[in-house]
């Protein structure tokens, strides 16, 4: 999906006042880009703190995507969303196929990206049926659907423990990816 695509599908809800100038800054960029100014900049005119945040995505081929947090800052110079307690379902024909949890992470506002970490505890993808990967940090790139794990990886799930250097998830093809030193231990 296009990042001119993802801006026009954002909707965003948050239990402050600060909704109000993030729908503002999509709303005007929206209005931008459909005047064929692609070249338009988004406008922020201060940070915003935001208690509770939530992004909905509808995007094409059956895809949704929900980005929720439990605190969220919108930085000015940065063009992106630092969240506290942070929560990514994505949706493929409308059931869940993945959920990436973490303590932080960062919207990217112009690519989509979605970057997450652990404060401690290792950042976690769940897929839909399949196994649980962790990490300590991890990428989620709209443009390929893959979430990227860094800092080494671990895939859990019936009696298997996989450990190597990164984790891929894709979800064009389904599949989960260990790569790098790979070591397997499986148990009844």
């Amino acid at each position: 999906m296009g990042r001119l695509t993802l801006l026009r599908r954002l909707l965003l809800t948050a239990a402050t006042l600060g909704l109000v100038v993030i729908v503002g800054l999509v709303a005007q960029r929206a209005a931008l880009l459909g005047q064929g100014d692609d070249s338009a900049e988004w406008r922020i005119e201060a940070d915003v703190a935001l208690t509770g945040f939530r992004l909905d995505q509808v995007g094409e081929e059956g895809m949704e995507l929900r980005l929720s947090a439990a605190g969220a800052r919108l930085t000015e110079e940065a063009r992106r969303v630092d969240a506290e307690g942070l929560d990514l379902i994505v949706f493929k024909d409308g059931l869940e196929a993945l959920r990436l949890t973490a303590d932080r992470g960062d919207l990217e506002l112009d690519s989509g990206t979605i970057s997450v970490r652990g404060d401690g505890a290792p950042a976690t993808l769940t897929v839909a049926g399949g196994p649980t990967v962790t990490a300590p940090a991890m990428i989620w790139n709209p443009d390929d659907r893959t979430v990227r794990t860094q800092g080494g990886a671990a895939i859990t799930g019936q009696g298997l423990l996989a450990t190597g250097a990164t984790a891929v998830a894709s979800l064009a093809d389904e599949s989960v990816r260990l790569s790098g030193t790979v070591e397997v231990t499986w148990t009844r």
